[in-house]
């Protein structure tokens, strides 16, 4: 949260609060040398696409 967002929230003495979708995804297997996790992650998203994944967990 922002100071804006802190300071609406004071003041109204209300919050919101927003929960991201989630999906499962299950893989099998062994990375490559030089692979890691981090690959993996960027893989599925370019599969998946950047609009499909956005604010989700």
């Amino acid at each position: 949260m922002g100071s804006i967002d802190v300071a609406i929230a004071i003041a109204s003495r209300k919050n919101w609060f927003r929960f991201p979708e989630t999906f499962r995804i299950d893989v099998d297997g062994e990375f490559k040398k030089g692979a890691y996790p981090k690959d993996l992650t960027l893989w599925i998203t370019g599969k998946l696409g950047v609009d499909r994944v956005i604010y989700k967990a």
